[in-house]
């Protein structure tokens, strides 16, 4: 097993969601000398260190300007959330939920715009995320 990982000074901004979770056996994680940039991306990596047994290095933020030098490890929320407030206006709307190796999703279609959006439920934050989106045309 993997009991020890070093991505130090490797220029890295963000990481891939969810990137240690089959890490049971890790001890260390080296983080330091990166350039991460503490937006909504790093939610799940604010959690991860809150969480986590391993000893983390301390991870501090690059960007955006009102997060430089700051510990994301220290950090129990993050400002930039990531909240859309745009609105959609849609004629008409279908709805369906259906589950895929033990995971649900949920399909919207909305004819008016030829597209389908498909959400898959994230069991770490506990709510929708995109998954896909269809386009085409009848």
């Amino acid at each position: 097993p993997l009991l020890c990982l070093s991505l130090a000074n490797n220029n890295i901004k963000a990481l891939p969601r969810d990137l240690f979770i089959d890490l049971d056996s890790l001890i260390e994680l080296d983080l330091r000398g990166n350039a991460f940039e503490c937006d909504c991306r790093a939610k799940w990596l604010m959690t991860w260190l809150k969480n986590t047994n391993a000893t983390v290095s301390d991870v501090v933020c690059a960007g955006p300007e009102d997060m430089k030098g700051k510990r994301l490890n220290d950090m129990t929320s993050l400002q930039n959330e990531c909240v859309s407030t745009g609105e959609k206006h849609l004629k008409s709307l279908s709805v369906d939920t259906f589950s895929y190796k033990n995971d649900v999703y949920v399909a919207i279609s909305a004819p008016s715009t030829e597209s389908c959006m498909i959400f898959q439920w994230d069991h770490i934050e506990m709510n929708f995320r995109t998954y896909d989106n269809i386009t085409g045309k009848f």
